[in-house]
């Protein structure tokens, strides 16, 4: 791996692990939303 193409792969890597973590937080998000929805649902009947 040449100097010049390193820079390029490290930012590929870290953009995707960024897009990763922002889908898991989203997802996460998600399962949250559903259980409180549900928690709430079973509360109130």
């Amino acid at each position: 791996m040449t100097k010049e193409q390193h820079p390029a792969m490290d930012y590929k890597m870290h953009n995707d692990t960024y897009a990763n973590f922002i889908k898991g937080c989203i997802y996460s998000g998600i399962v949250c939303a559903i259980l409180t929805v549900w928690a709430v649902i079973a509360i109130a009947t």
